[in-house]
């Protein structure tokens, strides 16, 4: 690794929504995240993705399987972020469970809450984009071996050692592993876990919407946090408008809940406490395939919950955290005279140079934690990048100052 000598020419501020106050940090220093295991329980299968896009199950050519199960997507994305996750499932005893146990480890997700069943195959999964936008699934499963989990296979004492338990409403359709569930979130419950709740609707498993609606209600109360899609709520609430804010809250929103997010695609999500309500606007980007997305939200929004389990209590941190995931808010603040003013039409970020220093600034929903000296500057477009990136980029800068304007820009995408 190539050791760059600099003279401190600039500080950096970051506004962390792991905490609600201001900190200041050395280049170099590293951040520790305070631990919190995530265990996630449910389903865990092989998804056959057509090997073509935009077209109908029956019309692919070909397949090609993967890793999939929503809770298990979630505990990978959680993995992926640097946080700690688990998962619990049960998985058959043949090639693709062995290889599914294989994949989670890769990924540094705990597996020894998975259980292998001799008599039961591993599920499978037939999912496609189709031309239209809409997702078509099919399913095999007659049984297979994530429904026969057993209370008695279950590990009470992973969950034990849990900050955060989630998990969806699959398994909540057959026995045994309906009681299993109910019994897991008691264990979860009472060594003080937040109950994390994604209903992840899939009608064609269950015998009949009125089942599907009742099963997932079931245990609807019960929950500390809860993601929910626009048609989501559609469907449990028998029609209602899904971007009525009343909707949500006189018919969702329950007492013992912390946090409610509403997810609708593009558009961004809606977030619901009982303080405070709010909408999040998405980030423009290049759609190739939906699947999976809500999970690696989760993903998402648990890792930042467990390092900081208050993170719910504080609107700015929390809109942060929805609309710019594990980046970074930053503030970098850099003497020099090198006057670079931004002329792409990149998204990320924005450099502004005032008063003779460079300012490359994330304000967002943080501007009140700048100084007043710095108001007019953030008062213009901002835009983000990660941490680390800019790091780079501006020790780099602060090498070689004379860097052409082009080349600097290069360093930061």
């Amino acid at each position: 690794m190539l050791a760059l000598e600099y003279e401190p020419l600039f500080t950096i501020k970051r506004w962390s929504s792991r905490s609600p106050k201001s900190r200041s940090f050395s280049l170099g220093r590293k951040i520790e995240k305070k631990e919190g295991l995530v265990v996630c329980f449910g389903e865990l299968l092989i998804d056959f993705v057509p090997t073509v896009s935009g077209i109908s199950l029956a019309e692919a050519p070909g397949f090609q399987k993967a890793p999939g199960g929503a809770p298990a997507n979630v505990a990978v994305a959680i993995a992926r972020l640097g946080g700690s996750s688990a998962f619990i499932g049960k998985v058959g005893d043949d090639e693709f469970g062995r290889m599914l146990a294989d994949i989670l480890k890769q990924n540094k997700v705990e597996n020894c809450g998975m259980r292998f069943d001799a008599n039961a195959r591993t599920a499978l999964a037939f999912v496609t984009l189709r031309g239209d936008g809409e997702r078509e699934f099919m399913f095999f499963r007659h049984p297979s071996a994530d429904m026969l989990l057993t209370e008695e296979e279950l590990d009470k004492d992973l969950i034990n050692k849990a900050r955060i338990f989630h998990y969806g409403s699959i398994s909540l359709i057959e026995e045994p592993c309906r009681s299993t569930h109910l019994a897991a979130m008691d264990v979860a419950r009472k060594s003080g876990c937040i109950l994390s709740y994604d209903p992840n609707l899939r009608l064609p498993l269950w015998p009949s919407e009125q089942a599907a609606r009742q099963g997932i209600m079931s245990i609807w109360n019960q929950a500390d946090v809860i993601k929910i899609s626009e048609e989501e709520i559609t469907f449990l609430t028998g029609g209602d408008d899904p971007y009525d804010d009343n909707v949500v809250l006189e018919k969702l929103y329950h007492k013992n809940l912390k946090l409610l997010i509403v997810t609708e695609g593009a558009d961004g999500c809606r977030y619901y406490t009982k303080a405070f309500h709010g909408k999040v606007h998405g980030i423009k980007v290049q759609q190739v395939d939906t699947t999976g997305a809500g999970d690696a939200f989760v993903g998402g929004l648990l890792n930042s919950l467990a390092s900081n389990p208050d993170l719910y209590k504080l609107q700015q941190a929390l809109f942060a955290k929805l609309k710019y995931g594990e980046w970074e808010l930053i503030d970098i603040v850099i003497s020099s005279t090198c006057n670079l003013q931004k002329t792409t039409t990149d998204e990320l970020f924005t450099c502004h140079f005032w008063n003779g220093r460079l300012f490359l600034v994330s304000g967002g929903p943080m501007n009140n934690s700048v100084s007043t000296s710095e108001t007019s500057l953030i008062s213009a477009e901002r835009h983000y990048a990660p941490a680390a990136v800019l790091a780079v980029a501006v020790l780099q800068w602060c090498k070689f100052p004379n860097l052409p304007q082009g080349a600097f820009w290069r360093l930061l995408n």
